[in-house]
């Protein structure tokens, strides 16, 4: 907190400008400052409101987020995060997100899907559909290993088998058991 607050103590009144980046405002002020058209004020934060944007006008974390979705998802990881919601298409869940490449090597929006860690555990890594897994991550799992069997799954993972109890309660049989 020290190191921002000195930071903040370093812009230069009416500039924008940290003091300690003298060699860019020596160009911001060759150049004719800002009556000339190509006058650029420097961000004091970072878009997430961090101090002080440190690479390309972002802080640590935003800059290295932002390569790794150019990287590996063209740039477009934002735009499915928020076409999804943020969350995983299929359990829903809103933390430990990630984006998943229906078609490797293809960074197309509609070939890329938010699955939370775990359910893309469960595409990459299931050897076989030994449990019920939810219908979207049947199809993804299809796609990742063509030509394996794939089991039957229920509609319903709460589905359970029904014993005939011929309209008695379990605790009314003698002992307490089932038929």
């Amino acid at each position: 907190m020290q190191l921002q607050i000195a930071k903040i103590g370093q812009i230069q009144v009416g500039t924008g400008i940290l003091a300690a980046n003298q060699k860019v405002h020596e160009q911001i002020r060759r150049s004719g400052g800002p009556g000339e058209g190509n006058w650029r004020q420097l961000a004091l934060f970072c878009h997430c409101g961090a101090l002080p944007p440190l690479t390309a006008g972002l802080c640590n974390s935003c800059y290295w987020k932002r390569r790794h979705s150019l990287r590996f998802f063209g740039g477009r990881r934002e735009e499915v995060l928020e076409r999804d919601g943020r969350s995983c298409r299929a359990c829903g869940s809103e933390r430990w997100i990630g984006i998943h490449h229906r078609q490797p090597g293809s960074s197309h929006p509609s070939l890329l899907i938010v699955l939370y860690a775990a359910c893309h555990a469960q595409v990459h890594r299931l050897l076989s559909i030994w449990k019920w897994i939810p219908a979207l991550l049947v199809e993804l799992w299809v796609e990742q290993h063509p030509g394996a069997p794939v089991q039957m799954q229920f509609e319903e993972p709460s589905a359970q088998l029904s014993l005939p109890l011929e309209g008695r309660e379990v605790g009314s049989l003698p002992g307490g058991q089932i038929g």
